[in-house]
């Protein structure tokens, strides 16, 4: 039987990829899609668009939000 750790295969501060998609994040710091889509709205967190998508830059976005 799993343990928790090993069964939630999403994105975690500590995995976090350099240019990581909105879901990403959402489930790497446990709120909903509409929490990260307004923090990129408001500029709490850097983004950038990748062949129309958005990607959330983790090292510029972690400096905003204090937690580098």
């Amino acid at each position: 039987m799993q343990n928790a750790a090993q069964a939630n295969k999403g994105a975690t501060l500590s995995t976090l990829p350099e240019l990581a998609t909105p879901n990403e994040w959402a489930e790497a710091f446990n709120v909903s899609m509409r929490t990260v889509y307004r923090m990129c709205e408001d500029g709490e967190l850097k983004t950038v668009k990748v062949r129309g998508s958005i990607r959330i830059c983790r090292d510029l976005s972690f400096a905003l939000l204090g937690l580098s």
